[in-house]
């Protein structure tokens, strides 16, 4: 109760911080607009689970997304307006309420592991969007004006890598058996690693979708959109795992 609570206001801040934007600074913003409709449509959508299966799931899963990224771009467009600081609110607001909104219902069953095939092509897409992006920045050498968001993607990133990588090399009998030495002491592998695995994951994806968010608001080039949808696709296929993989 205390998550779905806690969602359902971080929600309602987003959506009037981007009403605030629309009416007091940047009228007819289509960032904004997208954002209000699409955090408005969270409210309904897990209704239509019931009615679409599969679908619908789908379609709170994309909407979830539009909605995260496209208060970024806001941010990221307006960082340097009178309007940074309701944004750059919006932008939290939105993280804590995905975040927290993976904990609303509690599953009995344990972590997925996910196919080793998905896996592998979840980790080249998160590898090809960092290795985009630096490649850009090697030819176009440009200000980093998000440098901090900049600088935790890149520490974000290896661990998001690495766990895919676990989750490769390891099957799940093997994590359930396995024990990691830590110091003298000896932890379960399926302890240490899956009952701390979601909150890690979700932790290390949505900062650099919204650091990729940021940077297409701030500047819509063809590499950043291609960065942003390469790391979309990484992320479609973390659900992919989650919904049709154990």
């Amino acid at each position: 109760m205390f998550a779905l609570i806690s969602v359902t206001i971080l929600s309602v801040l987003s959506i009037i911080l981007q009403s605030v934007n629309l009416i007091d600074y940047h009228p007819d913003d289509t960032y904004s607009i997208v954002a209000i409709v699409s955090t408005a449509l969270m409210f309904v959508l897990p209704w239509s689970r019931r009615f679409l299966r599969g679908v619908g799931d789908w379609l709170f899963i994309i909407t979830s997304l539009v909605s995260l990224t496209s208060q970024a771009m806001a941010f990221g467009k307006y960082a340097k307006t009178d309007a940074h600081d309701i944004l750059l609110l919006s932008t939290v607001a939105s993280v804590l309420s995905a975040f927290i909104g993976h904990f609303i219902k509690k599953k009995k069953n344990e972590p997925y592991h996910g196919s080793p095939l998905i896996n592998k092509f979840k980790m080249l897409f998160i590898v090809a969007s960092l290795i985009v992006y630096l490649l850009d920045s090697k030819m176009d050498p440009k200000p980093i004006a998000f440098d901090i968001m900049l600088v935790l993607t890149i520490i974000c990133i290896p661990i998001y890598l690495f766990i895919t990588f676990v989750l490769i090399t390891l099957k799940p009998e093997e994590i359930k058996s396995g024990y990691v030495k830590l110091m003298d002491n000896e932890m379960p592998l399926k302890d240490f690693f899956h009952r701390r695995r979601k909150p890690l994951t979700l932790i290390v994806s949505a900062i650099p979708l919204t650091t990729y968010s940021i940077f297409v608001g701030e500047m819509t080039s063809t590499v950043n959109i291609v960065t942003l949808g390469l790391f979309l696709m990484a992320l479609v296929l973390e659900h992919v795992n989650a919904l049709y993989f154990k």
